[in-house]
């Protein structure tokens, strides 16, 4: 990674957060603080979350309604600023090539399809702002191998993610970030909701501490036979999920609820809900013996029930001995009915991209900048080490998106982004 990326981020983020909410304001859109970060000390991630919503909206949620929440809320409101600014938006019309000068700068694009292009010519540069290349399985082998094995991609329905504007920067002279794997963001979300309850594999056997974030979660379980997991619980499974994550116990993504605004609270009603649809959608399995959970779920029948009964003597004892997870989390599977919720891991972005450094040109094999070509957001690379997406820090990846597409509108319209956007003082 090129730190001072990172650096930029942190000192600049926090003025850009206050930015778009000052323009959420005018169009109704609130902002409030998520409640379900991760509260243990196995790592420490600090609760500054955020997310948008539609004024007056129900923030009860339940799986499979967002509607009014989250980016979807903040796009409109950006969209309705930029037409008001008098900026032309050219919906359904694909970019397809840089267009340079002999001195290699770019100087505009083509855009558009086959028997109707349009020339776009760019007086002071060209912003890539296209998100990352997830749907691009050919560009995935190459830079990202490892996310091949992601079980599911949810996070981009339409599948448009597919590295165009990477493509067309390669063969205007830019190149990739050097590293040679590539991090990519995958968590749990297609499947059920994990917590911290035990986690087995394919053959009904544990294989790990289940105190972790979902980003390990999911790269674990990949490692496991056929990259198959479940977490298996019992009929106590609200209440011991509410008093650890109300009691400051656990948390974080698919743990904490998907959005639990500050000081609310685990709500056991929503989370039924939510099981409830899982059940209908074949996510979670129910049964009233161990026996018929582990026929429902597939695995063997005498390997699930031997790896309970010792996980419940860890309980017990009130001592992990076999992965260490804290004994506030070794809770029992004793009482009917027993449930397993598949552990499915979901491609949400590729976090590599291209060449990049502070000036937020994108740079060519000899780390020379291609003036004129600017970029942020999730195309960007330099900015995540070799195969890491850390989610110690939140906001790596919305939160950048965010902050270094402002910083880039402000360089590349020539202004300085040290007189424009403020900076945190770290200490």
């Amino acid at each position: 990674m090129d730190e001072r990326l990172l650096w930029m981020f942190a000192r600049k983020c926090g003025d850009c957060m206050d930015w778009a909410i000052d323009i959420a304001g005018k169009h109704d859109t609130n902002v409030t603080l998520w409640e379900g970060y991760y509260k243990g000390p196995t790592y420490t991630e600090f609760p500054v979350t955020h997310f948008f919503y539609n004024k007056n909206i129900n923030l009860d949620y339940t799986y499979g309604n967002s509607e009014g929440i989250g980016n979807v809320a903040l796009m409109p409101c950006f969209e309705e600023e930029l037409k008001k600014a008098g900026v032309t938006l050219m919906y359904r019309t694909p970019a397809v090539q840089f267009i340079q000068d002999a001195n290699k700068r770019v100087t505009g694009l083509i855009a558009g399809r086959p028997n109707n292009y349009t020339q776009i010519n760019a007086a002071k540069g060209v912003i890539i702002a296209t998100g990352c290349y997830g749907s691009n399985e050919e560009m995935r082998k190459a830079f990202a191998p490892y996310s091949l094995h992601a079980d599911a991609q949810i996070y981009f329905p339409t599948k448009s993610n597919t590295g165009d504007a990477h493509i067309m920067t390669m063969q205007a002279g830019g190149v990739m970030q050097k590293n040679d794997n590539h991090a990519a963001t995958v968590h749990l979300e297609a499947g059920a909701g994990s917590y911290g309850f035990l986690h087995v594999n394919a053959n009904g056997e544990r294989f790990m501490n289940e105190d972790v974030n979902t980003q390990s979660k999911s790269c674990s379980k990949e490692l496991q036979p056929h990259g198959i997991a479940w977490t298996v619980y019992d009929s106590n499974w609200t209440q011991d999920v509410k008093k650890q994550v109300d009691g400051n116990l656990a948390g974080g993504l698919f743990y904490g609820q998907m959005w639990q605004p500050w000081g609310n609270g685990w709500n056991v009603e929503i989370e039924k809900a939510s099981q409830a649809q899982h059940i209908k959608d074949g996510k979670v399995v129910v049964a009233d013996t161990l026996d018929e959970l582990a026929q429902k779920m597939g695995v063997p029948v005498e390997a699930l029930k031997a790896t309970v009964t010792r996980y419940n003597e860890l309980a017990a004892k009130g001592h992990d001995d076999d992965f260490g997870k804290r004994p506030e989390l070794l809770t029992p599977i004793q009482k009917g009915p027993f449930y397993a919720g598949r552990l499915v891991s979901t491609l949400l972005a590729m976090s590599g991209g291209l060449h990049t450094d502070p000036s937020l040109h994108v740079l060519d094999k000899n780390d020379k900048p291609i003036e004129g070509l600017y970029v942020c957001g999730a195309a960007a690379g330099d900015y995540f080490g070799s195969g890491d997406y850390p989610t110690i820090c939140p906001g790596m990846n919305h939160g950048r998106a965010l902050t270094f597409g402002r910083l880039t509108g402000v360089m590349a319209a020539g202004g300085d982004i040290d007189k424009t956007v403020k900076s945190m003082e770290i200490k």
